[in-house]
Parts: structure tokens; C-alpha cells; sequence
């Protein structure tokens, strides 16, 4: 594995809005919790384990909200996209 001189690993680059490559959130524009996987422009690129992928503002996308049903799609989401890694 590549890593920076020195050998230690840089911290992920917090993009608009606090939001990072991997994190998972809320897409209130689509209802939907999703990983992010990168930044184009104004717009983050969003992906689900069952292949679905979709592009929403920023704005639109934060970490996912603190209920039950929110904890538990968010870990059932974090678990297959483990084990499709």
C-alpha cells in the first residue's frame, strides 16, 4: 500500500459542508441514506450496496439523522457494503 513520505496515512479530506469520501448519510432530496463517494463541483456523488448510484447538492446531504430506524438502515448499509467490498 502507498502511502504519503514518512509513511503515515493522511486524514480523509473533509469536503462542502464537513462531509467525507465514505461517510454515510442522509440524501433528504431522495429520502434515501447512501456512502459518499466523491465531490463534482456542487454536487456529491452518492451510492448504495445494491449498485444504485445518484448525484444531489451538498446542501441537500448530511450525516444521517439520530433515530432508531436511521441507526439501523445505517448499519445494515455499513454491513453489505462491507461484505461487497
Amino acid at each position: 500500500m502507498n502511502s504519503p513520505a514518512g509513511g503515515r496515512r493522511r486524514a480523509p479530506q473533509a469536503g462542502p459542508g464537513g462531509l467525507c469520501a465514505g461517510m454515510v448519510v442522509y440524501d433528504r432530496t431522495y429520502d434515501m441514506v447512501g456512502v459518499v463517494d466523491n465531490f463534482v463541483g456542487p454536487l456529491v456523488s452518492l451510492s448504495r450496496p445494491t449498485g444504485l448510484t445518484w448525484q444531489s447538492r451538498w446542501a441537500s446531504v448530511r450525516q444521517g439523522p439520530n433515530t432508531r430506524s436511521a441507526n439501523c438502515e445505517r448499519s445494515v448499509l455499513c454491513t453489505a457494503h462491507a461484505t461487497r467490498g
